[in-house]
């Protein structure tokens, strides 16, 4: 191996570092939460009631389509979270400043959400709507692998760092190219990964207009967990977090 490629393979290691400790670090109510979703989308299938009583929830998706997304999106990405914390760590104080983050976290949810539902119906045209495992793979694969590193978590790594810093973009792109993804995207995407691959196999699983519904909902398991632990190692403060962007909530 050349000195070129051991330089390149040490620079990989240690841009790779804050998204390991993140996976060890969260890792166990991942796999809770994942655990969870394969009971729901169990349950879905084999209780006739189950799949009866979400009939309504699939009704309104086909009549609101990307309103409804970006309502339900806003709702769990941001919506849910930040009630978790005045709830549960008694973060009552509403300042001007705490308002203006949640409404920038609620654009960036509702965005997202619209932008995902139309990742599903893009890849339900390539694939079809067929939920077998060999058609949820295709589709998992495709996102995890094309939209989520470009998109997911690349709008992520800049949307709330460009808010954070008020809208230096030059601050924040500075150096854009494959050292910036390394430094900003990877941390995000390796956990990132380590969560929505298993989530995303059983959200394409589900009926096409079930999917953005399962989205949301492992949207807001995703914020509630990184809020819960990071509130909880009084050591480690959430905004420090690879996981999330500044944190409107996430």
């Amino acid at each position: 191996m050349t000195s070129a490629a051991v330089s390149e393979t040490s620079h990989l290691r240690a841009a790779a570092q804050p998204g390991l400790r993140a996976i060890r670090r969260y890792w166990k109510p991942f796999i809770l939460i994942q655990l969870f979703g394969l009971a729901f989308v169990v349950l879905y299938y084999t209780l006739p009631g189950l799949a009866g009583s979400l009939e309504g929830v699939a009704k309104l998706k086909a009549t609101y389509g990307y309103l409804f997304s970006c309502i339900a999106g806003i709702i769990g990405g941001a919506i849910v979270p930040e009630v978790f914390k005045v709830v549960t760590i008694r973060e009552e104080k509403l300042t001007e400043q705490r308002l203006k983050d949640l409404f920038f976290s609620c654009f960036y949810f509702g965005l997202m959400a619209m932008l995902c539902d139309g990742l599903y119906r893009l890849l339900e045209v390539i694939y079809g709507k067929d939920v077998s495992i060999g058609t949820a793979i295709l589709k998992m694969m495709s996102d995890q692998f094309i939209f989520t590193p470009i998109l997911g978590t690349g709008i992520a790594a800049i949307y709330f760092p460009l808010y954070r810093s008020g809208w230096d973009f030059q601050r924040v792109l500075h150096g854009f190219g494959w050292n910036w993804y390394l430094r900003n995207v990877l941390p995000i995407l390796l956990p990132a990964w380590v969560y929505w691959m298993p989530m995303c196999l059983l959200m394409y699983s589900m009926p096409s207009l079930l999917q953005v519904p399962f989205s949301v909902c492992a949207t807001a398991a995703w914020g509630l967990i990184i809020t819960a632990v990071a509130s909880r190692d009084s050591h480690h403060h959430v905004s420090e977090d690879p996981m999330l962007p500044p944190s409107p909530h996430d």
